[in-house]
């Protein structure tokens, strides 16, 4: 059998096979499509599915790694014990992509480099002056 699959309302039967590279008019919604052999149509959805499926676990595992290491950060870290002074914490990119997403969100193009974001051994003297005395501003 062939299949109809309108691509205006999404109205789906099969049709004799004489119809196959025909075209046809929705009894639905009149819109236009062409007719098209069975397998080849199932074979596409199949294909589609599975590449779908495929980017569905590879999420799924990035999703579960960023949660790992969210809970690793928050179980052996918490942040009062993280010296911004001196830490490699952020260089993860989880920990850096919303930054990059908010810029990108207001059309501010910018470069990331962990390096920029390693603060081991750093030592901002001015920050450790303000604290927080903010009166200095």
């Amino acid at each position: 059998m062939a299949i109809f699959l309108c691509k205006g309302c999404n109205h789906t039967q099969e049709v004799d096979n004489k119809h196959i590279n025909k075209k046809a008019k929705c009894p639905k919604c009149e819109y236009i499509v062409t007719v098209y052999d069975t397998v080849p149509v199932l074979k596409n959805i199949l294909k589609r599915y599975h590449e779908l499926n495929f980017k569905l676990k590879d999420t799924e595992n990035k999703l579960t790694k960023i949660e790992n290491l969210n809970n690793d950060i928050i179980k052996n870290n918490s942040i009062h014990d993280i010296d911004i002074h001196n830490t490699k914490s952020l260089m993860h990119k989880e920990r850096y992509l919303p930054i990059v997403k908010w810029f990108k969100d207001q059309n501010i193009k910018v470069k990331f480099t962990t390096e920029s974001i390693d603060t081991t051994g750093f030592f901002d003297e001015v920050a450790l002056l303000l604290g927080d005395n903010y009166s200095l501003f």
